[in-house]
Order: structure tokens, then C-alpha cells, then sequence
């Protein structure tokens, strides 16, 4: 392959994979988050938090590429802030828990981030919160960590596997010299798409253990991750406590689109739990 066709290659990947993304530009830490780090062997886990350590404990799991700051308006929103105990965490290969590279086991990042669950102080479980692929691995984290975890919300999230292989833009991104162009943290995320199906086939083959209230929520405009997943995910959580949130003219970005009817799910989440 010449230079001139692996450019034009990589121009073409650029338009048709990286998506605007209306993450909040955070420069400065707001004084009610904090920042805080867990070392795990020669790794890093980075996270920021807010509200009291003796609240019950929400944590926030951006998807790919992204960070901590997908969730910083979350964070600092005095209605969940003034009664829990807010987590947003720099997934393994992203934001400051980049060194690692990138963990394309969903296992394994649910290894990293259930170490998480150690700083909930509260009488209660976790909620968790995920957004794209993070509300993809909010799934295997509530599996693998059933007694930590009494209830989620996928947001835009790849659940069926037939749909959610990676694409053919994917591949280009592996072609020689392509890491260089593309930069690092969409070279991870393009390192996490390529097992992801394999990863969701897991996921819905235990499905059927997750017996806690499960709210989906997707947008019928959605180009990156169809709708069809929400609709798959209701069918095979047999015994999960399923609720559906469909809008019909909403895209992949609902996380922040929608941030107060977001909240709003989260608050009353928290009101069932007491």
C-alpha cells in the first residue's frame, strides 16, 4: 500500500469514526470534585469524585475514547451530589489511567473498576451508570460483582452481538502507521471494538443472573449504536427489573443532551433504595 492511499485511507476513517463528541471541557478541577488515584500493581486507576463518602455510592463509566469528564456536569449537579456519593472513573487506557494501554477484556477492566466499590462507605450497593461501551461493561460488572451493584443504567450501549462487531473503519484503523495518525486514545478505543462482539456474546449468555433493576436508554436516531440494543437487551434480561427509556429523535449523545432526565432516573433509583 503506497503512503498516498493509507492518507486517503485514514481521512476517510477519520469522517466516518470520529464523531463530534460534546464532552464539557473541564481545565480546572470545580472545588466540590476531588481527584483521586488507586494503585494497583504498576497501574494506575484515576478517578474523581464528589458528595460524601458516607452516601450511597454512584459510579459513572464513560465509553470509547473518553474520561472521567464525560460525566463532570454529573459530578457537580447539586441533586445527586447533596445525597450521594458521586464516582466518575478513567477507564483502563484513557484519561489519566492511560499508561496501561488499552484493557480490551471487559473481565479484566471489571477487575480494575470493582476495586472502585472499596470507597463506598455507605450501608448500600452501588448504582452504576455507563455510557456507550461503558454501559456495555456496567453489564459485566454487575455480574461479576452481583453483591456490590443493586442497580444500572446503560445509556446508548452495545448489548446485541450480531450488531455490534466492529466495522469496517475498524480495520483500516489497524492498517501499518495508522496509531500515529488516528493519536493513541482512538487507537485504544479501536483496540476495545475489535473484541467487543465477543465480549457482548459473554454478557448475554449469562443474562439471565442479573435480577436487579436495569434502566435502558437509547435514541431511535442513534447512527453509532442502533436502537435494536436496547431492544435486544429488554428481551434477554429475563429476570431483571427492566426499565425502558426510548426518544425518538435522539442520537448516540443522550448523556448529555438529556442531563437532567438523566438525573432524574439516577434520583429515583436512589429514592428506591431507601
Amino acid at each position: 500500500m503506497t503512503n498516498t492511499v493509507r492518507i486517503l485511507l485514514l481521512a476517510l476513517f477519520a469522517c466516518c469514526a470520529c464523531t463530534p463528541v460534546p464532552v464539557p471541557e473541564v481545565e480546572v478541577l470545580p472545588t466540590s470534585l476531588r481527584s483521586g488515584a488507586l494503585e494497583q500493581g504498576n497501574f494506575t486507576l484515576h478517578y474523581v469524585e464528589s458528595g460524601s463518602v458516607k452516601d450511597p455510592l454512584v459510579l459513572f463509566v464513560h465509553g470509547t475514547p473518553g474520561s472521567w469528564k464525560a460525566f463532570a456536569r454529573y459530578l457537580d449537579d447539586p441533586r445527586l451530589k447533596n445525597r450521594a456519593h458521586l464516582i466518575s472513573v478513567d477507564r483502563p487506557g484513557f484519561g489519566l489511567s492511560a499508561a496501561s494501554g488499552a484493557v480490551t477484556s471487559f473481565e479484566e477492566q471489571a477487575n480494575y473498576l470493582a476495586q472502585l466499590f472499596a470507597l463506598n462507605e455507605s450501608s448500600k450497593p452501588a448504582i452504576i451508570v455507563g455510557h456507550s461501551l461503558g454501559g456495555s461493561l456496567v453489564y459485566r460488572l454487575a455480574l461479576d460483582y452481583p453483591e456490590k451493584v443493586q442497580a444500572l443504567v446503560s445509556i446508548s450501549a452495545p448489548f446485541d452481538p450480531a450488531i455490534s462487531g466492529p466495522r469496517w473503519y475498524n480495520q483500516l484503523a489497524r492498517i501499518p502507521g495508522a496509531r500515529a495518525v488516528i493519536g493513541e486514545a482512538m487507537a485504544h478505543a479501536n483496540d476495545e471494538m475489535m473484541p467487543l462482539a465477543a465480549q457482548l456474546e459473554e454478557i448475554n449468555e449469562q443474562a439471565e443472573h442479573l435480577d436487579i433493576p436495569v434502566t435502558l436508554v437509547h435514541g431511535a436516531k442513534d447512527d453509532l449504536v442502533k436502537i435494536e440494543n436496547a431492544e435486544s437487551a429488554s428481551t434477554v434480561l429475563t429476570n431483571a427489573e427492566v426499565r425502558t427509556l426510548s426518544y425518538a429523535n435522539d442520537g448516540h449523545f443522550i448523556v448529555w443532551e438529556r442531563h437532567d432526565e438523566m438525573v432524574n432516573e439516577i434520583v429515583k433509583l436512589l429514592d428506591a433504595s431507601l
